[in-house]
């Protein structure tokens, strides 16, 4: 990819800034499955590689993704056209 035309690189860092906050919303999502050290009270693994991984595994099957974004992003609004 050529991204010498500034529209393709705000599109390109849109992506990249819309996939990082998915991958964090996910891994706070889960971050009661994160392991906490008992003695120091820390978690073992950091929010955004447990969400990353989770995401991932959506992002491997369209139906997947579709399902869901379904499911955390509700169903879409339908305009009646004009």
């Amino acid at each position: 990819m050529s991204l010498t035309n500034p529209a393709k690189v705000q599109l390109m860092l849109c992506v990249v800034i819309a996939c990082y906050v998915l991958c964090v919303c996910e891994g706070i999502r889960h971050m009661r499955k994160i392991a906490v050290s008992k003695k120091t009270r820390t978690r073992y693994e950091p929010v955004f590689p447990r969400g990353y991984s989770i995401f991932c595994q959506f992002c491997q099957n369209l139906g997947l993704l579709l399902d869901w974004m379904l499911a955390n992003f509700g169903k879409p609004i339908r305009y009646a056209p004009t």
